[in-house]
């Protein structure tokens, strides 16, 4: 039998792997009671759009930057059972756990938006009635375009770097090292546009905190990896 590489060997230590698993348990569980909070209500009222939007570039700049620098453990899967694979992503599992919770967020704070403040109305000199975007819907808008183009473009980067280089490489490294200051800039501003938003409407999400404190601890251990 091939004897495995170093990094493939499963460490099989129980009180990491369940420490792990708690991890990714916990953090779908702290997301999805806002997701069930806006779905309950069929509104997004409250969100920054800019929140979304620094938050999501910071967290698919973690997730990215943990997948590329996981990538050689992800490979080992093929050499490995399912349940010793498993064990071994456990990692990428959590941060990608986090990125796709967030992403949903995003997604119900768009088909939630409410909608009599999609729209604006002013009333010209000829006394004539002009509807159009209101200022918020136009920059969510926006956001999402933005969001998309992110992922789509950093994703594309990381495959072309790990096909044309290799995972151990130097380009990879300073990719990964980019996405993780990313990550980690991003994190640190959004709370900013949330905080303001929260302060002028005069409305306390109690649920959005949650989400920030686990957000923020994943991101910083997915930056302790580079």
């Amino acid at each position: 039998m091939e004897e495995l590489p170093p990094m493939c060997v499963p460490s099989h230590d129980r009180f990491e792997f369940a420490i792990s698993v708690f991890l990714a348990v916990g953090m779908l569980a702290s997301y999805l009671p806002q997701h069930f909070k806006i779905l309950a209500s069929k509104s997004s009222e409250g969100f920054s759009p800019w929140f979304l939007l620094l938050g999501s570039v910071s967290c698919a700049s973690s997730f990215l930057n943990v997948l590329v620098l996981q990538f050689p453990i992800l490979s080992c899967c093929r050499f490995l059972s399912s349940g010793d694979c498993f064990e071994n992503i456990l990692g990428i599992i959590q941060v990608g756990i986090q990125w796709a919770m967030f992403a949903i967020i995003l997604i119900l704070y768009m088909i939630y938006f409410p909608s009599h403040k999609k729209t604006t109305t002013t009333i010209d000199n000829n006394q004539l009635t002009i509807v159009g975007q209101a200022p918020d819907w136009r920059h969510s808008i926006l956001v999402a375009f933005l969001v998309c183009a992110h992922f789509t473009l950093s994703l594309g980067v990381s495959m072309w770097i790990l096909g044309s280089y290799g995972a151990m490489s130097k380009q990879a490294h300073l990719w990964a090292g980019f996405l993780g200051l990313l990550s980690t800039t991003m994190a640190t501003l959004q709370y900013i546009p949330q905080i303001h938003r929260t302060w002028r409407l005069k409305v306390i999400l109690i649920l959005h905190m949650l989400i920030f404190f686990t957000y923020f601890v994943t991101c910083q251990n997915s930056i302790a990896i580079t």
